[in-house]
């Protein structure tokens, strides 16, 4: 019971996760950088990437869902050592 109660303190996302394992990429540098990484976790407001590094991942990104072809305006919320959290900036274009 008390696990239960930490986890529901401890989420703060205001939109449901959908859990993933999708291809996609971190674009930057007016599209001539690009490092590869894969969507763990998806909500309608951010997500959690899978990366080999988070060093050299800028602030502010395009992250582009390989299968769907969805690009998302992000900026990073967080970072440990091989995943990276992002908030989307705008809707899905």
């Amino acid at each position: 019971m008390h696990q239960l109660v930490f986890e529901f303190i401890g989420e703060r996302r205001t939109k449901p996760r959908q859990r993933r394992l999708n291809g996609a990429k971190i674009v930057f540098n007016n599209n001539t950088s690009v490092i590869e990484c894969v969507v763990r976790d998806l909500s309608a407001e951010g997500a959690r990437l899978r990366v080999a590094s988070p060093f050299g991942i800028p602030d502010l990104f395009e992250l582009r869902i390989d299968r769907t072809g969805a690009s998302y305006r992000s900026k990073v919320a967080w970072r440990s050592a091989d995943h990276v959290g992002v908030k989307f900036l705008d809707g899905c274009s």
